[in-house]
């Protein structure tokens, strides 16, 4: 019996080169949540950048739980239950590290501080600070951004405290070592008081593949890459399709 569903967004629930949720996922899970299916949407986005995107479920909106930051913060109604924030030794290494970057921009549970660059990268709100100890909150996400939108180049060797969650032309993010959301799901599936044999989960790329094996019911998209579709139960080419077969195994 599905209690609680798990998706990831980019890829899997929004189409790459879509900005708005398309009708028929917003209503299948708004049937979803109808059924008492728990909902957590689980994404290397920011949280109000989440809240933002899922504003058609109305107020059922308010009812997920939004694991964001690649599994780096959890918030449900406006609450943090459950974070794993970067360390300042780790943000001074990330900064020294790509120092000659255009953009540095170092993200909070709700705000962006950008410590040197523009904020053309950045949804929602954005501080400009000229050091770190003007930060008065914890780091769960470092980026570096590239005007020139020209290959961000990775680092030889692993920072020491971070992990590598993002990597496209122009753009390279970070979060702390021990965020992931496959993490982030063990812990909602206690909180909630549930296990694997209750959850559902469906996405499309490495960074859900612990998060797939979280669950009893597991979908890859057709489009993933080999090792996550051999972490899924089966692939799907639109996640409605998942959502609506999820439905009928409420019992309900």
């Amino acid at each position: 019996m599905v209690k609680l569903l798990v998706c990831d967004v980019d890829g899997t629930l929004l189409p790459y080169g879509k900005a708005a949720l398309p009708t028929d996922i917003a209503d299948a899970l708004l049937s979803a949540a109808e059924k008492g299916i728990t909902l957590a949407i689980a994404s290397g986005r920011a949280y109000t950048d989440l809240s933002e995107l899922f504003s058609p479920l109305g107020s059922k909106r308010d009812d997920i739980y939004f694991i964001s930051h690649d599994g780096a913060l959890t918030v449900h109604h406006g609450k943090v239950l459950f974070h794993q924030a970067i360390s300042m030794d780790a943000i001074r290494r990330f900064v020294q590290l790509y120092r000659d970057c255009p953009t540095l921009a170092l993200y909070s549970a709700e705000n962006c501080y950008l410590l040197k660059g523009n904020s053309k990268f950045v949804k929602g709100n954005s501080t400009p600070i000229s050091n770190l100890f003007d930060i008065k909150e914890q780091i769960y996400k470092v980026a570096a951004y590239d005007d020139a939108l020209t290959p961000m180049q990775e680092p030889t060797f692993p920072i020491t405290g971070l992990r590598l969650c993002s990597k496209s032309p122009g753009c390279i993010e970070y979060v702390t070592s021990l965020a992931s959301k496959g993490t982030a799901v063990s812990d909602l599936q206690m909180r909630l008081f549930m296990n694997k044999l209750d959850t559902a989960a469906i996405g499309n790329y490495l960074n859900d593949v612990k998060m797939l094996k979280n669950a009893k019911y597991s979908a890859a998209m057709a489009s993933s890459p080999e090792e996550v579709k051999a972490s899924a139960l089966c692939t799907v080419d639109n996640a409605a399709d998942f959502i609506k077969w999820c439905i009928t195994q409420t019992g309900k």
